[in-house]
């Protein structure tokens, strides 16, 4: 097929979603409203490293409003953890628990939620579940993590390098060998979010009848998020459905399976209603997928007329 016989390439394509848009008719997760709808709050660690050696939900699930609770021991009986793997050699594999147990990795991870008839309730209730926690070391710097000896955020790692990766193109040690100058730097990333406009949001609704489980939710992909559901739920994905309303901003933050969808489903699956999650700000800067951080320390060998012989780059990445 020639270039010319296409209807779009080249084209200037007229915008569909403007006129929603500019008139304000747009629909986000939280326009969603489903009878008999429950609100989720979220329980999150104060620590970075901590074990978890008890998790009391009994006064938040007699307060007034509240119709469940869920905790990282209950919920660990009743999903999968998500997964991290790869196929490159030497890639060291983790789980990412629904809600954490038996211990927490960083502030702000989930240890359990609370379901009430409205967000101002579930956050009230959520103050009330008490968690003992046993604080371990922690380890903050990234140079400081990569060094052997230190705290480990994985124990059965041995270290915390989760990819080891060298590769070499070409003789740089005599590329280095013949340089007139070597310029050496070193370069430096900090963490950072996107931060979109409108944070995480999804609603799950499981029927119980059909055994069919419906999730809107705030994502930029929403076929694999039905994958890795179906995964850590166990569930057929022909039993699953994820509806991508209108999403306020991504950046890439939303392109991820988040544990707090997977626990929105399982409290949806065991209350037998809709349960609906929407993340505020301080649950976006400690919970949600972040940049990475960077290290590159980088060694260029140079002629004098400018010419560059060969690069040396040492490179450091925290994906924590």
């Amino acid at each position: 097929m020639s270039l010319g016989a296409t209807k779009y390439i080249g084209a200037r394509i007229a915008r569909r979603e403007d006129l929603r848009f500019l008139t304000g008719r747009t629909r986000y997760v939280d326009d969603i409203r489903l009878p008999r709808t429950v609100h989720a709050a979220f329980v999150r660690s104060p620590y970075a490293h901590a074990g978890v050696q008890a998790i009391r939900t009994d006064r938040a699930a007699a307060h007034d409003g509240v119709v469940g609770t869920l905790t990282g021991e209950e919920v660990a009986r009743l999903s999968r953890p998500i997964r991290g793997d790869s196929a490159w050699p030497g890639w060291k594999g983790t789980d990412f628990p629904v809600l954490a147990w038996p211990g927490v990795h960083f502030v702000g991870q989930a240890v359990a939620v609370v379901a009430a008839i409205d967000r101002y309730v579930a956050e009230d209730a959520a103050e009330l579940v008490e968690v003992d926690y046993r604080p371990l070391p922690v380890v903050v710097d990234l140079e400081t993590a990569a060094e052997p000896g230190g705290p480990l955020v994985h124990e059965t790692w041995g270290d915390n390098l989760f990819l080891d990766r060298q590769g070499t193109f070409g003789d740089v040690d005599a590329a280095f060998a013949q340089a007139d100058l070597v310029w050496q730097r070193t370069y430096r990333t900090h963490r950072h979010t996107g931060f979109p406009l409108e944070g995480r949001a999804c609603i799950a609704d499981y029927d119980p009848a059909t055994g069919v489980l419906t999730l809107y939710s705030a994502t930029q992909m929403p076929h694999l998020l039905r994958t890795g559901l179906a995964d850590t739920l166990g569930l057929g994905e022909h039993d699953i459905r994820v509806i991508a309303p209108d999403v306020g901003g991504g950046f890439g933050i939303k392109s991820h399976l988040f544990p707090e969808e997977v626990a929105v489903c399982v409290l949806s699956m065991r209350l037998g209603r809709p349960v609906k999650w929407i993340e505020d700000t301080f649950e976006h800067l400690a919970a949600s997928i972040h940049a990475r951080e960077h290290v590159h320390r980088v060694q260029v060998a140079v002629k004098r007329n400018g010419t560059i012989l060969g690069i040396k780059a040492d490179v450091l990445v925290d994906a924590g």
